[in-house]
C-alpha cells in the first residue's frame, strides 16, 4: 500500500486491511519434503553399508523431521 500511496502514513491495520500474506505453495512444501526424503534415503544407506557418517549427516534427519512438520502446519495440518 505505502507502494500505491507514498504519502499516506496511515497502517493497514487502520484500514481494516490486515495482515497481507503470501499464498502457500503447495509445490515449494512438496519439493522441500522430497528432498529431506532423498537426504533421509542416501543416510540410511550409508547407515546400511555401515559408513560412518559425520556430525552432519547425523543431525539431517532430525532437521528434515522440523522442515516437513513446519511445511505441514503452514499447509493447514496439524503440529508433529
Amino acid at each position: 500500500m505505502a507502494d500505491l500511496f507514498p504519502g499516506d502514513r496511515r497502517s493497514l491495520t487502520e484500514h481494516s486491511v490486515g495482515s497481507m500474506r503470501r499464498p502457500f505453495d503447495y509445490r515449494d512444501a512438496l519439493t522441500g519434503v522430497s528432498t529431506d526424503a532423498i537426504g533421509v534415503r542416501f543416510i540410511a544407506g550409508a547407515l546400511q553399508r555401515g559408513e560412518t557418517l559425520d556430525d552432519s549427516a547425523i543431525e539431517r534427519p532430525s532437521q528434515a523431521e522440523q522442515r516437513i512438520s513446519d511445511a505441514l502446519q503452514a499447509a493447514g495440518g496439524a503440529k508433529c
